[in-house]
């Protein structure tokens, strides 16, 4: 992997290619981080569905409900399963979306890639769990002002935008730093 010298460190934070926990200490790090941001979606999912029933919503401010939806497709709804055979494949996808996932955060170069990666990884594995134990991904938190409302979403679906989000700034900084891989 090329190095590279930058005038922007506060900008681009690289890592070491070699971490001093080595390697069973750095997929601790990820499967203990990981655990927990699972837990924390799934606890909030579940006490949602203990509380909330199916299709009622509960207002928690003038734009911010809590509800109780079930998402039987992927992102708001689309391509919606109700087959086995629709829900394995379906399933299929995601656990190659999470082994390219963690394929880019076993490559990371900077704390940003690696927290997107974890978010991403995070977040999809959760949905991952819903959609094995429920047939579907449990949704609750509604967003909405006057007639606009947002599509209803979970904690799990924050972190995977979340680590998008990071990957993609990531992205853009290093091309607008003119940190390209060289053509040969």
């Amino acid at each position: 992997m090329t190095r590279f010298k930058s005038n922007y460190p506060s900008l681009v934070t690289q890592l070491p290619h070699k971490t001093s926990r080595g390697f069973l200490g750095k997929w601790s790090f990820l499967i203990g981080l990981s655990s927990i941001f699972i837990f924390l979606d799934q606890i909030t999912k579940w006490w949602v569905r203990q509380h909330i029933a199916l299709g009622e919503w509960r207002t928690v401010t003038s734009f911010l409900d809590w509800t109780h939806v079930w998402n039987r497709g992927i992102s708001f709804g689309f391509f919606e399963c109700h087959s086995l055979i629709h829900r394995s494949i379906l399933c299929l996808f995601v656990l190659i979306f999470i082994g390219f996932l963690l394929l880019l955060w076993s490559q990371a170069v900077t704390a940003r890639q690696r927290w997107g990666s974890i978010f991403m990884i995070s977040g999809a594995l959760s949905n991952g769990i819903d959609r094995v134990i429920h047939q579907g991904v449990f949704d609750f938190i509604r967003i909405h002002y006057a007639s606009w409302d947002f599509p209803v979403f979970n904690v799990a679906d924050m972190l995977i935008t979340m680590g998008f989000l990071a990957l993609l700034s990531e992205h853009f900084q290093w091309n607008a730093l003119g940190f390209r891989k060289k053509q040969r």
